[in-house]
Protein backbone atom coordinates (compact mmCIF):
# COMPACT_ATOMS: atom_id res chain seq x y z
CA UNK A 1 0.00 0.00 0.00
CA UNK A 2 1.13 3.75 -0.96
CA UNK A 3 2.31 6.08 1.37
CA UNK A 4 -0.22 8.09 -0.13
CA UNK A 5 -2.93 5.34 0.30
CA UNK A 6 -2.36 4.98 3.95
CA UNK A 7 -3.34 8.98 4.43
CA UNK A 8 -6.31 8.25 2.62
CA UNK A 9 -7.51 5.61 4.36
CA UNK A 10 -7.42 7.54 7.76
CA UNK A 11 -10.20 8.44 10.19
CA UNK A 12 -10.22 10.85 13.22
CA UNK A 13 -12.28 9.75 16.05
CA UNK A 14 -13.49 12.67 18.39
CA UNK A 15 -14.15 12.15 22.10
CA UNK A 16 -14.44 13.55 25.54
CA UNK A 17 -10.98 13.31 27.28
CA UNK A 18 -12.17 14.67 30.27
CA UNK A 19 -15.13 11.67 30.92
CA UNK A 20 -13.44 8.66 32.48
CA UNK A 21 -15.41 6.31 30.35
CA UNK A 22 -15.01 7.78 26.90
CA UNK A 23 -10.91 7.76 27.95
CA UNK A 24 -11.37 3.84 28.75
CA UNK A 25 -13.65 3.09 26.13
CA UNK A 26 -10.90 4.70 23.64
CA UNK A 27 -8.17 2.70 25.17
CA UNK A 28 -9.99 -0.79 24.44
CA UNK A 29 -10.46 0.43 20.98
CA UNK A 30 -7.64 2.05 20.24
CA UNK A 31 -5.58 -1.18 21.24
CA UNK A 32 -8.25 -2.86 18.55
CA UNK A 33 -6.71 -0.64 15.80
CA UNK A 34 -4.16 -3.00 14.39
CA UNK A 35 -3.65 -1.17 11.34
CA UNK A 36 -3.64 2.10 12.37
CA UNK A 37 -6.52 3.63 10.69
CA UNK A 38 -8.02 5.70 13.50
CA UNK A 39 -6.59 9.03 14.58
CA UNK A 40 -7.77 9.01 18.49
CA UNK A 41 -8.22 12.55 19.46
CA UNK A 42 -9.60 14.49 22.74
CA UNK A 43 -11.53 17.13 21.52
CA UNK A 44 -10.28 19.48 24.37
CA UNK A 45 -6.81 19.48 21.95
CA UNK A 46 -8.70 20.77 19.26
CA UNK A 47 -7.83 24.55 18.85
CA UNK A 48 -11.94 24.81 16.83
CA UNK A 49 -13.92 21.69 15.92
CA UNK A 50 -14.25 20.23 12.56
CA UNK A 51 -16.17 22.06 10.28
CA UNK A 52 -19.39 21.17 10.86
CA UNK A 53 -19.50 20.63 14.49
CA UNK A 54 -19.56 22.79 17.46
CA UNK A 55 -17.97 22.13 21.00
CA UNK A 56 -21.59 21.23 22.72
CA UNK A 57 -21.86 18.69 19.48
CA UNK A 58 -17.92 17.56 20.71
CA UNK A 59 -18.97 17.27 24.38
CA UNK A 60 -22.37 15.55 23.95
CA UNK A 61 -21.34 12.96 21.33
CA UNK A 62 -18.20 10.99 20.22
CA UNK A 63 -17.94 11.76 16.01
CA UNK A 64 -15.62 9.65 13.90
CA UNK A 65 -14.67 11.65 10.65
CA UNK A 66 -13.52 10.05 7.67
CA UNK A 67 -10.71 10.93 4.92
CA UNK A 68 -14.00 12.38 3.07
CA UNK A 69 -14.87 14.64 5.49
CA UNK A 70 -17.66 12.32 6.26
CA UNK A 71 -19.21 12.50 10.46
CA UNK A 72 -20.62 9.52 12.06
CA UNK A 73 -21.85 10.47 15.39
CA UNK A 74 -22.96 7.85 18.71
CA UNK A 75 -23.81 4.61 18.24
CA UNK A 76 -22.91 5.15 13.83
CA UNK A 77 -19.82 6.23 14.73
CA UNK A 78 -19.31 2.85 16.82
CA UNK A 79 -20.60 0.82 13.98
CA UNK A 80 -18.56 2.19 11.35
CA UNK A 81 -15.79 1.07 13.48
CA UNK A 82 -16.76 -2.10 13.78
CA UNK A 83 -15.39 -2.14 9.77
CA UNK A 84 -12.46 -0.62 10.71
CA UNK A 85 -11.30 -2.58 13.40
CA UNK A 86 -10.44 -6.41 12.44
CA UNK A 87 -11.24 -7.71 15.92
CA UNK A 88 -14.86 -5.70 15.90
CA UNK A 89 -15.39 -7.08 12.05
CA UNK A 90 -17.37 -10.11 13.29
CA UNK A 91 -20.08 -8.02 14.53
CA UNK A 92 -20.44 -5.53 12.03
CA UNK A 93 -23.19 -7.38 10.00
CA UNK A 94 -25.12 -7.19 13.19
CA UNK A 95 -25.41 -3.77 13.60
CA UNK A 96 -26.71 -3.44 10.00
CA UNK A 97 -29.99 -5.21 10.85
CA UNK A 98 -33.09 -3.73 10.94
CA UNK A 99 -34.33 -1.66 14.04
CA UNK A 100 -30.61 -2.33 15.47
CA UNK A 101 -29.80 1.69 14.38
CA UNK A 102 -32.71 3.05 16.44
CA UNK A 103 -32.07 0.89 19.45
CA UNK A 104 -28.45 1.18 19.30
CA UNK A 105 -28.91 4.85 19.07
CA UNK A 106 -31.28 5.02 21.81
CA UNK A 107 -28.85 3.11 24.03
CA UNK A 108 -26.14 5.31 23.14
CA UNK A 109 -27.59 8.54 23.79
CA UNK A 110 -28.91 7.18 27.76
CA UNK A 111 -25.28 6.52 28.21
CA UNK A 112 -23.75 9.79 26.53
CA UNK A 113 -26.46 11.82 29.27
CA UNK A 114 -25.28 9.67 31.89
CA UNK A 115 -21.60 8.81 31.87
CA UNK A 116 -20.94 11.91 34.44
CA UNK A 117 -21.96 8.58 36.68
CA UNK A 118 -20.25 6.26 35.25
CA UNK A 119 -17.00 5.15 36.05
CA UNK A 120 -15.86 7.46 38.44
CA UNK A 121 -17.58 10.65 36.66
CA UNK A 122 -16.78 13.24 34.19
CA UNK A 123 -16.99 17.01 33.94
CA UNK A 124 -19.83 17.65 31.14
CA UNK A 125 -19.99 21.53 30.93
CA UNK A 126 -17.65 22.97 28.96
CA UNK A 127 -16.39 26.72 29.48
CA UNK A 128 -16.19 27.00 26.10
CA UNK A 129 -18.43 29.62 24.32
CA UNK A 130 -20.97 27.35 22.03
CA UNK A 131 -20.49 28.26 18.42
CA UNK A 132 -24.07 27.73 16.90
Amino acid sequence: MTEDRKKRDRFSLYYDGECNLCVKTVSVLSGLDLRKRVRWIAYQALREPPAGLGWLDLERSVYLEGDDGCLHEGFYAFRALTTLLPPLLPIAPALWLPGVARLGSAVYRLIARNRSKILGGCRLADNRPDDA
